[in-house]
């Protein structure tokens, strides 16, 4: 990190606006947000064409566009109607910045003078995420396009991206009126994310921005504006490649891997997997997990938000996954309708605690609402006698419906996985890739990457170096499946849950734990006091967990070697003259998921397949690294433990 995560609010707020028509003008900035006669053509005139980017539509799997200044996203939807125009081989990575985003209906009124962009802006009004700091991934386009919409302070977000950026939009409102921006904090980061060749172009022609580019290594050039400006500014980086950071070379990234990526398991972690994988356009094979994690899927899931709110990375990614797994299970269409979730208020304080997240998040009624005691009791048919949150996105799933629309592997193996064999490529010239061996030892097949993703079986997988220094514990899960009952009309969720009746493969049914946390009264007036007796079934299965409750998401390492390499971090850990992680090429975990899983698994597969594939991380550097699977044997050595 490179800046106080304090310094920022964790919720972003939003612009004030006054109206041109139907274009917004910043009231504290006192600038525009775009020509309002010809925005379209000056996003074509200043930032695509300078960038060349017709000459990167069909270079490499992805081109990654950076921006400082999201704004109405006028420069985003312009850049995807020409990367569609041109039908481009390269999926599209755009990465935007933004401090103060628009409100929904802002931003529908800002995008509705441009009629030939419309199919485009409303998919992206579609998933406009609410004003929740950190990164927001936005998936277009059955996968080809991406959109990370980074929500903060523009220097401290690019402080928190892992990506390689191809070309620079810089826009925003000009550094006259917010000087805070164009700061040279911020050019630091631009280099640190750019290649040699990485092209830039903005609107002003500044020259403390000019200069500021330089001095980072950025070769600029005037060049005239548009429509009556006089000057604007493009140029190339040509500075050499920063080196890594050494500040923590036991989390760095590995270098990209190559297809395909053979996903073992069948569970919720191994089907996202498979998701984003395609929609980072890598070929996939599904192996069976071995038989002993074989266990049959869960016939209805509750997705009721657990969150940590507040400004630690943890707490951003509770969010950023709870939203991110809402957009994902809307693509695939797998909710059991109608939606919505009530949270009922835990303990003596009854509903201040309620209050008191609405009043933080800020956000809109179609994301969350405080709702009064006569409120929810109506909604719910249940009889609430104090303040509850209501999650009208949060709800039911059926995981069979799930995993029989997500994205299928490529090749689809049903015999079971048992162990793992590296392979040499020719002539010595280090590792190959991964064959996948069934008990026999017989190879089902060969892969250059592999995801271990087979919950309780994800252990007996593992090179032997790593067996004991990644804790992963098991734990037995039960789940009641009860008789359908009218009540509850909305599903419901405190310190036990229970969800409306929803249909399963045997019928109605209503998902309920720990009944025994709701009161006499309401256990009486939900129809638990026979059924909770008496369930219809009770599914039983195992829970991978972790001690900090996260997974284990990432690359896998040399236990042995890491041991080694780090024991002078025992002394000090600041040292910067230890070596970079060295990983198992091209083998990577994902297990670990407890009881959140269907809310975590997507974002943090998505995390996974960014590493693979080389493209813009979905999460922040220090989120990944609280997923990484070597946090806790550093963290032993460091205390001296290992």
């Amino acid at each position: 990190m490179t800046r106080n995560d304090q310094n920022i609010p964790p919720h972003p707020l939003h612009p004030p606006l006054k109206w041109e028509g139907d274009a917004p003008l910043s009231i504290h900035y006192e600038d525009k947000y775009y020509d309002t006669t010809h925005g379209p053509a000056e996003s074509q005139a200043v930032f695509i064409a300078p960038c060349r980017l017709d000459e990167l539509w069909h270079q490499g799997d992805f081109i990654s566009i950076g921006e400082t200044g999201f704004g109405t996203g006028l420069n985003f939807l312009k850049t995807w109607q020409e990367w569609a125009k041109a039908r481009a081989s390269a999926r599209l990575h755009f990465v935007s910045v933004e401090a103060f985003p628009l409100k929904k209906a802002d931003l529908t009124r800002a995008l509705s003078p441009f009629t030939d962009l419309k199919p485009l802006a409303d998919l992206l009004l579609v998933q406009w995420p609410p004003a929740t700091g950190g990164f927001h991934r936005l998936i277009f386009d059955n996968g080809r396009v991406h959109l990370s919409l980074c929500l903060g302070d523009a220097a401290l977000m690019l402080s928190r991206l892992e990506a390689r950026i191809d070309a620079w939009f810089l826009d925003g409102f000009a550094p006259a009126r917010n000087p805070a921006m164009w700061s040279p904090e911020l050019y630091q980061q631009i280099a640190r994310l750019s290649h040699p060749d990485t092209r830039l172009a903005t609107f002003t022609s500044a020259g403390h921005v000019k200069r500021g580019l330089e001095a980072v290594g950025f070769s600029m050039e005037k060049q005239p504006g548009f429509n009556g400006k006089r000057e604007r500014l493009q140029g190339r980086f040509e500075k050499a490649e920063s080196g890594p950071d050494q500040s923590s070379p036991w989390y760095r990234l590995p270098p990209p891997s190559k297809g395909p990526v053979a996903v073992i398991g069948n569970g919720i972690a191994a089907h996202m997997m498979l998701a984003a994988c395609h929609d980072h356009g890598l070929a996939t094979i599904q192996i069976a997990a071995p038989p002993a994690a074989h266990a049959p899927p869960l016939p209805v899931a509750l997705l009721a938000p657990r969150l940590d709110l507040g400004s630690s990375a943890w707490a951003r990614l509770s969010l950023a996954s709870m939203l991110f797994a809402w957009r994902s299970y809307d693509r695939l269409g797998v909710w059991e309708h109608p939606r919505g979730v009530l949270q009922l208020p835990n303990g003596k304080k009854g509903g201040k605690p309620a209050r008191d997240v609405t009043r933080i998040l800020n956000w809109p009624d179609e994301y969350l609402r405080l709702m009064s005691a006569d409120e929810a009791s109506t909604i719910s048919g249940f009889p609430c006698d104090q303040d509850a949150l209501y999650w009208p996105k949060a709800g039911c799933i059926n995981p069979a419906v799930l995993y029989d629309r997500g994205a299928k592997a490529d090749r689809l193996i049903s015999a079971h996985a048992d162990h793992l064999r590296p392979l040499s490529g020719p002539s010595g010239t280090g590792q190959a890739g991964w064959q996948i061996c069934d008990q026999g030892g017989k190879a089902l097949c060969e892969a250059a990457t592999v995801v271990i993703a087979a919950g309780p079986g994800s252990a007996a997988l593992l090179p032997p170096s790593l067996a004991a220094a990644l804790p992963i514990s098991r734990q037995n899960g039960q789940i009641s499946l009860l008789p359908p009952h009218p009540l509850p009309k909305k599903s419901l969720y405190h310190e036990g849950y229970l969800s409306r009746s929803v249909k399963t493969a045997a019928g109605e049914r209503r998902l309920c734990g720990h009944p025994s946390a709701f009161s006499d009264d309401a256990r009486k007036a939900l129809g638990l006091d026979a059924g909770a007796e008496a369930p219809c079934e009770i599914w039983t299965g195992q829970r991978v967990i972790t001690p900090d409750h996260a997974p284990l998401a990432g690359p896998l390492f040399d236990g042995e070697w890491f041991k080694d390499a780090y024991a002078g971090a025992r002394i000090d850990k600041n040292r910067r003259d230890l070596p970079l992680c060295a990983y198992h090429q091209g083998l990577y975990l994902f297990t670990g998921l407890g009881a959140r899983g269907f809310q975590t698994a997507p974002l943090a597969a998505f995390g996974i397949a960014a590493q693979i594939a080389g493209a813009p991380s979905p999460l922040e550097i220090d989120q990944r690294q609280h997923y990484h699977p070597a946090r806790f044997l550093i963290r032993s050595i460091i205390r001296g433990d290992a």
